[in-house]
C-alpha cells in the first residue's frame, strides 16, 4: 500500500530474501540510538500479487538470489505449508504432564534456522526462565531432526545415513501438503512426537550398551527401519497414542530395539572396507 508521494507505508507477508545481516545492523544501530536519516540501502522488491503462487515462487526466489551463499534445501522448504501447519501444532498442542513433572512441557518444532533462540531474545531473565520451563531445549526439535525421524520409520535409513541435508530433500519429497491437507492433522502432529520420543530414548541407550563401536545415527535409523519394515509385515502397528500420554518409550519396545539394535551394529561393522559408505547404499 503507498502514499500519495509513492511510499510504502504498509505490506503484507514481508519477507527478506537476501540481506538479514544487513538488516540487522539497521536495526541495532537504530536501538544504539545511532542517526540513520542519511542512510539507504539498494533493495529490489517482488511484489507476489497472486496469494496461491506464494509458496511456489518464494522457494525459487530464495534459491536462485543466494548463488554466492547456497541456501540449503531445508531452508528452502521451511516456508511450505506442512511445516507451518507442524510449527502451529507445536505453540498450540499442550503434551500431558508427565509422571513426576508439576507441568507440563511444550514441543517447539523450530520451522526456520534460529527461531527458538529469536524467540527469547526481546524476553526478560525472568520471562526467559518462564519460556524455557514451558519449551525446555531438550523438547526442541529442528526440521532436519523430523526428516532423519520421518525417513527412519518409513524404512529409508540409507537415505538417513547421507547426513540431515542429503536426507532432508528426500523427505521433503515425500511430502505433499497440498494433495491431502487433512492428513496431516492433530492426530499426525501426536504421533510424529511419539516417534522422536522413541527415537531420541534408544539413541541414548544404544549408545551405552557394551557392544557398541560408534555411528550412532546409523544403527538406531537401521534398527527403527527394520522394525517399521517388519510391523508392516505382520500387519501391527506401534501404540503411539501411548507415547504421547506418558511422554516415554515403553520399556518393552526399548529392549526390543536394543535387541535388533546390536545386530545391526554387527552388520554395518562387518561390512570389509568404510561402513560408514555401507551404510549409505541400499544393499546394505
Amino acid at each position: 500500500e503507498f502514499n500519495e508521494e509513492g511510499q510504502i507505508i504498509n505490506f503484507d507477508n514481508l519477507q527478506i530474501v537476501n540481506g538479514g545481516q544487513t538488516t540487522a545492523q539497521i536495526y541495532n544501530a537504530d536501538k544504539a540510538g545511532i542517526d540513520l536519516s542519511n542512510i539507504s540501502v539498494q533493495m529490489k522488491l517482488n511484489l507476489i500479487k497472486s496469494v496461491e503462487l506464494v509458496d511456489e515462487l518464494v522457494p525459487k526466489i530464495a534459491q536462485f538470489a543466494n548463488s554466492q551463499n547456497p541456501v540449503s534445501k531445508a531452508d528452502l522448504f521451511s516456508n511450505d505449508p506442512y511445516h507451518r501447519k507442524i510449527e502451529q501444532f507445536s505453540r498450540e498442542i499442550i503434551p500431558p504432564v508427565m509422571e513426576g513433572n508439576a507441568f507440563a512441557e511444550k514441543w517447539f518444532y523450530e520451522r526456520s534456522r534460529g527461531q527458538y533462540l529469536n524467540e527469547q531474545s526481546e524476553l526478560t531473565s525472568a520471562q526467559k526462565r518462564e519460556f524455557q520451563k514451558s519449551y525446555p531445549r531438550s523438547k526442541l526439535v529442528v526440521k532436519t531432526d523430523l526428516g532423519l525421524v520421518l525417513n527412519s520409520w518409513n524404512q529409508l535409513p540409507h537415505f538417513v545415513s547421507k547426513g540431515a541435508q542429503a536426507n532432508f530433500k528426500k523427505f521433503a519429497d515425500t511430502i505433499d501438503y497440498e494433495k491431502n491437507p487433512n492428513f496431516y492433522n492433530e492426530k499426525y502432529y501426536k504421533d510424529i512426537i511419539g516417534k522422536i520420543i522413541i527415537f531420541r530414548e534408544f539413541r541414548k541407550e544404544v549408545m551405552r550398551q557394551p557392544w557398541y563401536q560408534g555411528l550412532p545415527a546409523m544403527v538406531v535409523t537401521y534398527s527403527i527401519a527394520w522394525l517399521a519394515r517388519n510391523l508392516e509385515k505382520q500387519e501391527l502397528v506401534i501404540n503411539l497414542d501411548n507415547v504421547w500420554r506418558t511422554q516415554i518409550c515403553p520399556e518393552v519396545l526399548l529392549n526390543l530395539l536394543l535387541t535388533v539394535s546390536e545386530k545391526v551394529n554387527n552388520h554395518i561393522h562387518s561390512h570389509i572396507g568404510n561402513p560408514t559408505t555401507f551404510a549409505k547404499g541400499e544393499s546394505c
